[in-house]
């Protein structure tokens, strides 16, 4: 069985408290990602096998927000947290990824800035 977890960073208390009862629901482990980790690989703070201590290879030096970060779920599984996370009713966590052969190698800081910039260009071609 796949383990799976929930990683958390830059979210407020209530948020966090949300994100934890929804982890325990569905049988997700959870991982606060403190601010001293944000430019560790996501594959080292996600425990994935080979991956301990390796540096993040793609990392920015900016500031990153609020994010959620999905290792070892499928879409079952991130329908469940989901519900699960709505039953709290505290406001939702925005930027949300999978754990990806892709990012596996970024920190969480370059992720919220890929996301963001993401979100920017789609807003802009909605706009056109």
């Amino acid at each position: 069985m796949k383990i799976k977890k929930v990683l958390a960073f830059g979210l407020p208390v209530m948020k966090n408290m949300a994100v934890i009862a929804a982890c325990q629901k569905i049988g997700a482990e959870f991982r606060l990602i403190k601010p001293e980790e944000a430019h560790k690989s996501i594959g080292d703070l996600a425990g994935v096998l080979g991956m301990e201590g390796k540096p993040a290879e793609y990392d920015s030096e900016e500031n990153s927000g609020e994010i959620l970060v999905f290792a070892g779920f499928d879409s079952n599984n991130l329908d469940s947290f989901l519900a699960e996370y709505r039953k709290s009713r505290v406001e939702p966590v925005f930027y949300k990824a999978m754990l990806t052969e892709y990012n596996v190698l970024w920190s969480p800081v370059f992720l919220y800035g890929e996301m963001v910039k993401e979100r920017r260009e789609m807003e802009s071609k909605g706009k056109n």
